[in-house]
């Protein structure tokens, strides 16, 4: 295969890959502008989009993965063509945002989005935020006794009951 077909089908698969990955951004809601803006201020406060910027970064290794596992004898080409394509799709970004803002938008008024700002912007606000994963694990560990423990003085609660009333049948 020349250089020239491989880049053809490089092309090809990675736009066939690409608009697969690719969602329906809805067209914009019936929200004003200020709703929009204190929609974005909220996501940016909370930071629940931050998480989603690796997802492009993802895609591309991924997608340099598959073609230089299909095209090994090309994998320098590879990399640099995905790269500079990744590099094209980024200003993209802005799309899932709006998407985001308008999920928002639609869930709270701008009043909620406004308070939801100023908290998640004070310091406490900013505390929880960076807080949550760590208590969010020591919260799920501690479930996890707390049902182990449950589990236990049922087993043994039920067990005397069913123990003592089985005794007393066969009595």
């Amino acid at each position: 295969m020349s250089k020239t077909q491989f880049f053809k089908i490089l092309t090809f698969g990675a736009t066939l890959m690409l608009s697969g990955a690719q969602t329906n951004i809805a067209a914009a809601q019936d929200a004003s502008a200020d709703h929009i803006a204190a929609a974005k201020a909220a996501i940016t406060a909370l930071t629940v989009t931050k998480n989603f910027d690796s997802i492009l970064v993802r895609s591309a290794e991924q997608i340099k993965a598959n073609l230089t596992l299909a095209n090994p004898n090309f994998s320098d080409e590879i990399s640099i063509a995905v790269d500079e394509e990744a590099i094209k799709l980024a200003s993209r970004r802005a799309d899932l945002e709006n998407e985001a803002a308008n999920i928002y938008a639609k869930n709270f008024t701008i009043e909620e989005l406004n308070e939801i700002t100023t908290f998640y912007n004070s310091a406490t606000g900013k505390k929880l935020i960076q807080s949550t994963a760590g208590m969010g694990r020591e919260l799920v560990r501690a479930a996890e006794i707390w049902g182990a423990g449950i589990t236990r003085d049922l087993n043994d609660a039920s067990s005397k009951v069913l123990t003592e009333k089985l005794n007393s049948n066969s009595e």
